[in-house]
């Protein structure tokens, strides 16, 4: 793959993210490569990028081989390794993922120079709260880095200090439904079960298809559906546009109720179903009139 081929593919990635950005939820995108930390002698995953927070990674990316592999999981061919140190986020090294070796460690600290202090490169331009993660991987979205493991670590950092960190143990709680069974049914299967009979509103005679918005789902620890937000969009003939529904919304909400139980996982100390606590969910459905 020549350089100018990947030039012209990242922008066109590039191009295509910022027209997606402006769907609602679950845009198509890809599960990214996180970092590699070590706290207590211990390996860990970092979901995020530090190192884009730096200002430097322009200096960066121009010292890596112009030739490195890339992949849609990690587009900069690059994976950071960091350290906690005395309570400090130290950057390690660089690797590149096509040889998982250190890439020369002197380029790497002549770019971070004025981030060096004893000869460490000291993360003191990065304020936030990271999230580290290990073990099996219980929840996944294809998106950044929407996912959960069994034991994941909120690292809050100021100025490259560690100023608190809290780990958390999750698991499953009760196995049921959740929206990744919707996505893995057939177009048949989904409509039977999210069946809604319309003839109580003469105005949807012609309606073929519903769109619903899912927000802020809420679940107690038995698996029930408690509460959510519903917007619903009814669509006509093909070209007439849609329709906001608040009845139709109501009765939808209704029946996500009645489903007994959904999946319930403990996820850094909330109870949530798969992954809707990320946004929400859209569900499309086709509109029966039941005789």
């Amino acid at each position: 793959m020549t350089h100018l081929f990947q030039t012209r593919l990242r922008t066109l990635f590039a191009t295509c993210m910022i027209l997606v950005s402006f769907f609602p939820l679950h845009s198509f995108a890809t599960g990214q490569d996180g970092d590699i930390i070590y706290i207590n002698g211990e390996k860990w995953e970092l979901l995020g990028r530090p190192i884009f927070r730096s200002g430097l990674d322009k200096e960066l990316l121009a010292t890596l081989p112009e030739h490195r592999n890339w992949t849609t999981a990690n587009w900069d061919g690059f994976i950071a390794c960091w350290s906690i140190k005395n309570e400090m986020l130290v950057l390690d090294s660089v690797l590149t993922i096509d040889s998982n070796r250190a890439y020369s460690p002197s380029a790497v600290r002549e770019v971070f120079q004025k981030f060096v202090n004893k000869k460490q490169i000291v993360a003191t331009w990065y304020t936030d709260t990271v999230r580290v993660v290990r073990g099996k991987q219980l929840l996944y979205l294809h998106s950044g880095f929407m996912r959960h493991y069994e034991t994941e670590m909120m690292v809050s950092i100021h100025q490259g200090r560690v100023t608190d960190t809290q780990t958390f143990n999750n698991r499953l709680m009760v196995k049921g439904f959740s929206p990744e069974h919707l996505e893995r049914m057939s177009a048949e299967e989904r409509d039977s079960l999210l069946n809604i009979d319309t003839s109580q509103y003469p105005e949807l005679k012609d309606a073929g298809r519903a769109l619903f918005q899912i927000r802020h789902p809420l679940f107690d620890t038995s698996g029930n559906f408690l509460n959510c937000q519903v917007k619903c969009q009814v669509s006509r003939a093909e070209g007439q546009g849609r329709e906001e529904h608040p009845a139709l919304a109501d009765d939808f909400k209704r029946l996500l109720m009645n489903i007994k139980p959904w999946q319930i996982y403990l996820i850094n100390g909330k109870y949530v179903n798969g992954m809707w606590d990320k946004g929400g969910y859209n569900i499309p459905v086709m509109l029966h009139k039941k005789k």
